[in-house]
């Protein structure tokens, strides 16, 4: 045996069909409701469907715009039959059931006129008839009630086009703004036009300090009126415990406030406030009060809807506003970061080393717009040659500005020192200092005697270097000889590495990023994929190497976003003998 409500406005509810499944199922606007309303208009608990023994029965909840059953106000309790049409506000509901309690009773007919009438037992005794209003029209009179009535339909239709148009302008505004404060004259007027009861308009904003509501906006239509002005804060208190729009037709009079002076001096005889709900219903954003004083006319239920699809509307376009605001810094930021990126790329050698006898080849790729890796060709005199690469704890902003210090302090204590194994003690000590944090440095650094092919290098705690042989064996330099990185042992020493580079022979420097790089699987590139591809048994130069191993990491890595910054930097000796003028003369 089935029960369920049918939607004819499915996009305004959770589901077209709803099944009736419970003893009781509670209808409105909170989350919390067993069918959950999409419409402003709606209470938060507008009305309760329950099941007696002799069938099932719809019940107001007191809401706000009431229900209607068959285009009737429901009063009471009022039993449900199948195909009965529910209404709340905008949206309409079918009640299907298929259990006799639900049959109606058979229906009497007659004949009128040639045409078949059904009479139908409304059982008065237990739903009494509800009369809004009656009045006695006699002959005489239904000419004149007629003209009346189509006057006051004709004004009722000015009213409604007047409100449209009003409506149609406030949207046009909504979309021709950037700021809500060359938004608010246009549509506190509006509003002003749109309620010709209403005396003034004031729009109320949460203080980030405190908190506390303060008036953001205020118009009064008396312009030249010279009255004081307060809030009623009878009413804001009320909108922000409960989160609801609040219609009051004789405030001084309503038991819902307490007899606040701010009420009866100033004889507000209608008030409307509803607030300005962000898209989660959470955040309060703000508060629109419009308020009666001299009109003697008081506000309806249709006004303190139309307010809140416009307290909505407000929402969606103060929303906007704010994620306009994050594109337009988000568009800053990627042009302060391109800018930085360029800046950070001037610390970078440009192109490597042209050298008669020598080739050099390095690659360098950030993981962000600005990376941490770091490495450098410095120049000595003598014939003499420093290549440094480095790595710095983390990624981004703070990496790359630690980065731009190395390069700086490589080179003056390169200058500064005699030795390398004190090169790499000061710069630790710089490093140690308190004030970079628990940032860190993995560095190697090498000193190429481009006249003796001799190499003096020292490494702190960075990837080892790898000498590709001409027999095509692989070899790392100075394992179990690594020093701390810089920056974590302020008094620590450095060992100092020397070997001769041989013709044909390739040296391989590169940070993490190369051998970490992860593919789809999860997968990391490794240290013996980076074996196989710079195991030279081809004989090829430093270039073709670099660009080989590159490629093969790429490949590996597939569309997988690149997780570390990438540094490699690769040089070998190309010819038996040069000339040793040449090379120096090259170096200056």
């Amino acid at each position: 045996m089935a029960t369920y409500l049918q939607s004819k406005n499915p996009v305004l509810t959770q589901k077209s069909m709803i099944p009736i499944s419970t003893e009781s199922v509670v209808l409105g606007r909170h989350p919390c409701c067993d069918v959950v309303l999409k419409q402003g208009a709606a209470s938060r608990e507008h009305a309760r469907i329950a099941h007696h023994k002799d069938g099932y029965y719809i019940e107001d909840l007191q809401s706000r715009n009431g229900t209607l059953l068959n285009n009737r106000p429901v009063t009471g309790t009022q039993k449900l039959y199948n195909n009965d049409v529910i209404r709340i506000c905008n949206i309409e509901f079918v009640f299907c059931s298929d259990s006799q309690e639900a049959v109606r009773e058979p229906l009497r007919e007659s004949s009128i006129c040639g045409q078949t009438v059904i009479f139908h037992e409304d059982h008065f005794s237990d739903h009494p008839l509800n009369i809004t209003s009656q009045m006695k029209v006699h002959p005489s009179q239904a000419e004149s009630l007629i003209r009346q009535q189509q006057r006051d339909l004709n004004r009722e239709i000015r009213n409604l086009e007047n409100k449209l148009r009003v409506m149609m302008d406030f949207a046009r505004n909504l979309g021709k703004v950037g700021e809500s404060r060359e938004l608010l004259p246009r549509f506190q007027t509006n509003l002003l036009r749109l309620y010709p009861q209403a005396d003034s308009v004031c729009i109320l904003v949460p203080n980030k300090t405190t908190h506390q509501f303060e008036m953001y906006s205020y118009k009064r239509r008396d312009e030249n009126s010279t009255e004081a002005f307060r809030i009623s804060r009878s009413i804001i208190e009320k909108v922000v415990q409960t989160k609801t729009g609040i219609l009051s037709d004789d405030v001084p009079q309503d038991s819902r406030f307490d007899a606040s002076e701010s009420i009866l001096h100033y004889q507000i005889c209608s008030a409307m406030a509803v607030p300005i709900l962000d898209s989660t219903n959470d955040d309060l954003l703000g508060i629109i009060q419009v308020d009666a004083r001299h009109s003697g006319k008081p506000f309806t239920p249709d006004d303190l809807d139309l307010l809140i699809s416009i307290a909505n509307q407000m929402a969606v376009y103060q929303e906007n506003l704010k994620y306009q605001d994050v594109q337009i810094q988000r568009k800053m930021m990627s042009q302060e970061m391109n800018v930085a990126h360029k800046v950070q790329k001037g610390f970078l050698p440009a192109e490597p080393p042209q050298i008669p006898g020598f080739e050099f080849y390095d690659y360098y790729q950030p993981a962000k717009f600005l990376g941490g890796d770091y490495f450098d060709y410095v120049p000595l005199g003598n014939g003499l040659l420093a290549v440094a690469l480095g790595d710095v704890s983390g990624k981004g902003i703070s990496a790359s500005l630690l980065m731009a210090k190395l390069s700086s302090e490589v080179r003056y204590s390169l200058l500064l020192e005699k030795s390398l194994p004190k090169t790499m003690e000061h710069l630790n000590r710089v490093y140690s200092e308190n004030h970079w944090g628990d940032r860190f440095i993995t560095f190697i650094l090498l000193v190429i005697d481009l006249k003796t092919r001799e190499i003096h290098l020292c490494n702190a705690g960075h990837v080892y270097p790898i000498l590709s042989k001409t027999n095509g064996e692989i070899m790392e330099i100075g394992v179990d000889r690594n020093g701390f990185p810089l920056g974590i042992v302020p008094d620590a020493q450095y060992e100092e590495i020397i070997f001769t580079l041989e013709d044909g022979e390739l040296v391989s420097l590169m940070s993490d990023g190369i051998t970490d790089a992860t593919n789809a699987q999860g997968e990391n590139y490794g240290i013996q994929r980076v074996y196989e591809r710079l195991a030279n048994h081809d004989g090829i130069g430093a270039g073709e190497m670099g660009q080989r191993l590159i490629s093969s990491v790429r490949e590996f890595a597939g569309q997988m976003p690149q997780a570390d910054d990438q540094c490699l930097v690769i040089f070998g000796r190309t010819t038996n003998s040069g000339d040793t003028d040449e090379t120096e003369n090259s170096l200056s």
